[in-house]
């Protein structure tokens, strides 16, 4: 009887030690399954949450990758070329779907970049959520091949209309508890 108590305590002592182990943590990569070359997956929630959690073959697009400060102020890259560049690599241009995923469909960054691409002459733009994107979508988004860039058919004038005007309050500045300016950046 001894011997069935000593055994009976290891095996039950064995068992919670093995069951109650942690395990380890690891980065989830969400896959959808639309095989389109003329489509596009930008993600543009925090970096952070980009790392850990993923639609496979979408690519991060943030705000500050199109920034640089100036006088301690963070302003918009004045070379369009530049940016137009930065967009291409990403394999974005004018001939593309762009899908962009935010936390929320009409989230602050989705609207941020469907203004600033449209003032790039990138009309075929939609806004999605992450986790409604996740569910609606059936198979998987090739990685995006960079692509070459395009020149704007707007004029110089309306194009520093555009970098003077507007892309500072519709594209750089954070808008944190306030809303984005929706009849000015329209």
């Amino acid at each position: 009887m001894k011997v069935k108590l000593r055994y009976l305590f290891f095996v039950v002592v064995g068992f919670l030690v093995t069951s109650c182990q942690l395990k380890p943590t690891t980065v989830i990569e969400e896959s959808a399954d639309v095989f389109a070359n003329r489509t596009v997956l930008m993600d543009t929630r925090s970096a952070l949450d980009y790392a850990s959690f993923h639609i496979k073959g979408s690519a991060n697009l943030l705000v500050d990758d199109f920034i640089m400060r100036k006088n301690q102020k963070r302003v918009f890259d004045p070379d369009l070329n530049s940016v137009i560049e930065r967009l291409a690599y990403r394999g974005i241009n004018p001939n593309k779907k762009v899908l962009l995923i935010g936390y929320r469909a009409d989230s602050v960054e989705n609207k941020k970049w469907k203004w600033l691409l449209n003032n790039l002459e990138i009309t075929d733009v939609t806004m999605h959520s992450f986790d409604e994107f996740r569910k609606n979508a059936s198979g998987r988004f090739a990685s995006a091949k960079p692509v070459d860039g395009w020149m704007l058919k707007s004029s110089e004038n309306v194009q520093k209309e555009f970098l003077l005007r507007k892309v500072q309050r519709c594209f750089v500045t954070p808008y944190i508890k306030q809303s984005w300016p929706e009849a000015f950046c329209n």
